[in-house]
């Protein structure tokens, strides 16, 4: 079969075809492309990481799960409802993870959403997990983020000493303690809200699973994270994540603690039907991020 040669008008909408969907996966901004045009830029991230299993569920180490890699930071919650239909709901969320690291690694360009789409489409365990996600694009001089459900994170910078918070992700549930999650029946990760943060050398995240964000408040964490300053550099990131899930693991077992979780109850319900800390799984990461231009063309 012989074929037929494209014509000039055919030519010059392929070649516009082919530009516009090269502009569609997740372009820097104009600003970022003006770095990205004269100067070359790699980064990584530094992190500690820390699970406290809910007590009752020591024993099978918890229903959390996360990861931590040089450009990948993640937690997932395992929703607990599950348990009543004799389910564990840590084998989904532990499976979730573990996906979202192979998905990552097969293309890191992939968005944080897609990669939580496909390995949300891999999973087989019977369950449901929130899940967050960021990860570090140095050549943009960015991170992209995507939450799911009421896992949560921090993003902070190092100023003269002090932290300032540059963002606070807000928690997605359809009601009180009912989050959106993907899996078994669950939402579609399409929901999941995306993020593109600008950042710079030095700046912190500090993410977590509900265990954390319901038992301590923003000020507290950020409290451990300053007294640990020095030059802009946290020391002991591993220290830091322990002290802050420690603190988070003192808070849920102390009834007669104010908690972020009784007071969202409290406006949910306008009486009080909470009371102190909450018991929980305690997953969190402690994340600086580094980044240095390698070259520079001018």
């Amino acid at each position: 079969m012989s074929l037929k040669k494209p014509t000039r008008v055919e030519c010059i909408t392929i070649c516009l075809f082919i530009v516009l969907a090269a502009c569609a996966a997740q372009p820097c901004s104009l600003e970022e492309q003006e770095y990205e045009e004269y100067a070359t830029f790699e980064g990584y991230f530094e992190s500690g990481s820390t699970i406290i299993p809910h007590p009752d569920k020591v024993d099978k180490g918890g229903e959390d799960a996360l990861i931590v890699k040089d450009g990948l930071i993640s937690v997932a919650d395992g929703v607990g409802g599950w348990a009543t239909s004799g389910v564990d709901p840590g084998l989904y969320s532990k499976q979730l993870i573990k996906f979202i690291g192979q998905e990552y690694e097969k293309n890191n360009e992939f968005t944080p959403k897609e990669i939580l789409s496909a390995a949300n489409n891999r999973t087989t365990h019977i369950g449901t997990s929130t899940c967050v996600i960021a990860i570090l694009r140095p050549q943009c001089k960015a991170i992209d983020t995507t939450v799911l459900g009421d896992s949560s994170y921090l993003l902070l910078r190092p100023e003269n000493g002090t932290l300032k918070t540059l963002f606070r992700s807000k928690e997605q549930q359809k009601s009180f303690n009912f989050p959106y999650q993907c899996g078994t029946n669950g939402d579609d990760p399409k929901l999941a809200v995306d993020s593109r943060h600008p950042v710079e050398d030095g700046d912190i995240i500090v993410m977590g699973s509900d265990g954390v964000f319901d038992n301590c408040f923003d000020p507290e964490i950020i409290d451990i994270l300053t007294k640990n300053l020095k030059n802009n550099i946290l020391t002991n990131l591993q220290g830091l994540s322990d002290e802050i899930a420690a603190l988070s693991s003192t808070h849920g077992h102390d009834e007669n603690w104010r908690s972020p979780f009784e007071i969202s109850a409290e406006k949910a319900y306008h009486r009080k039907v909470f009371l102190g800390g909450k018991l929980d799984d305690i997953s969190v990461i402690v994340t600086q991020i580094h980044l240095s231009k390698v070259s520079t063309t001018i």
